[in-house]
């Protein structure tokens, strides 16, 4: 969940306009709508402060993740040559460049 959901998503459930969670929050109205448009991205300070606004706990976790690959295929691409995996990686490195040049592409056009 991004953090402009979350905020409309808890204004709703406690039947908030922007102006009441705003108030209750010691911030703007416009700020309050900044966030649900997305138009900017609040510090968690901000979200905590939204949250307990209205009598809620923000709660952040973190979870391991799972790695895709079955142990074999992991110990396969360990053994292959180094050259092999120096490649490998740089493409991965590649693909990663792509995407966040793509991703800032469309931020920037938002």
């Amino acid at each position: 969940m991004d953090a402009a959901s979350l905020v409309r998503d808890l204004r709703a459930r406690h039947g908030l306009s922007q102006s009441a969670l705003a108030y209750r929050a010691g911030t703007t109205q416009q700020a309050v709508s900044r966030i649900e448009h997305g138009r900017v991205s609040p510090t968690v300070e901000m979200l905590a402060r939204l949250a307990a606004a209205v009598g809620d706990d923000l709660v952040l976790d973190a979870q391991q993740r799972q790695v895709p690959f079955d142990p074999g295929q992991l110990a396969t691409a360990a053994q292959s040559p180094m050259a092999e995996r120096l490649e490998r990686a740089m493409s991965w490195n590649l693909f990663a460049a792509e995407i966040a040049t793509a991703g800032a592409r469309a931020r920037d056009r938002s």
